[in-house]
């Protein structure tokens, strides 16, 4: 039988204090903190208190998940942990090759360098759109804005008879789902290696595959036949 351990935070616990593991035992979180192991009980409530736990840590470590930080601490506009550059740029050959399948592309609602007041959120998009957004939160109008924003608006769109390729990264076992049962109109185009906007240096990849999410216009030929079932789902 398989024993699971309740966990319980301590804020006096650091790893960096050389807690005696000997004599109680202990596990080590993300950020860096220990945390004592007592008597087993049910997996559910060691789950619960492990959640609790980095909860706890997050205060005395000064660290955030991605999603609690305010914009301008996520790691997307911080910059690359190595170099400090922002990887944000298409490469040339992926955009001509979309660019060449479902353009030609006529407007780009998330722009580098973003002109002085331009909001891609409010403003009318083109016909053809290709919209690369923020793989992290912003602040618009007061709020905090993140994916979910980018893709009502691009729906939006699509319902006022527009056509938007939306790139976003996903874990690669979503888009093996979506290709599974019957998805349409989306594309894997792998870990995309970004260009900085700095330099146009190359990057690494986020170590995620990029989804390209192909929004034909409303009551469109390729929508109309996507609406219907029609496996439309490629790439690696």
């Amino acid at each position: 039988m398989r024993v699971y351990r309740k966990i319980v935070a301590t804020e006096d616990r650091h790893i960096g204090d050389r807690p005696d593991f000997s004599v109680i035992p202990h596990h080590v979180l993300e950020c860096g903190h220990a945390i004592p192991v007592r008597d087993p009980r049910s997996r559910g409530e060691a789950i619960a208190a492990m959640t609790l736990a980095k909860r706890h840590c997050f205060k005395c470590a000064g660290a955030k998940h991605q999603i609690q930080q305010v914009p301008q601490d996520n790691k997307f506009h911080v910059g690359n942990g190595d170099d400090g550059k922002h990887y944000w740029l298409t490469p040339p050959d992926l955009y001509a090759s979309l660019n060449a399948e479902f353009g030609p592309f006529d407007f780009d609602p998330c722009p580098w360098p973003k002109p002085e007041g331009f909001d891609g959120l409010t403003c009318e998009w083109g016909q053809r759109n290709y919209v690369n957004p923020p793989f992290g939160s912003i602040m618009h109008n007061g709020r905090k804005k993140g994916p979910t924003a980018w893709m009502r608006k691009a729906i939006e769109e699509q319902r006022k008879g527009k056509l938007s390729v939306v790139v976003y990264p996903v874990d690669k076992w979503v888009l093996m789902m979506l290709a599974a049962t019957g998805a349409v109109n989306v594309r894997n185009l792998g870990d995309v290696r970004w260009h900085a906007t700095e330099d146009g240096t190359i990057g690494k990849g986020t170590g995620r595959h990029i989804a390209a999410f192909v929004l034909y216009p409303a009551n469109s030929v390729h929508h109309m036949t996507s609406a219907r079932g029609a496996p439309r789902i490629t790439g690696r």
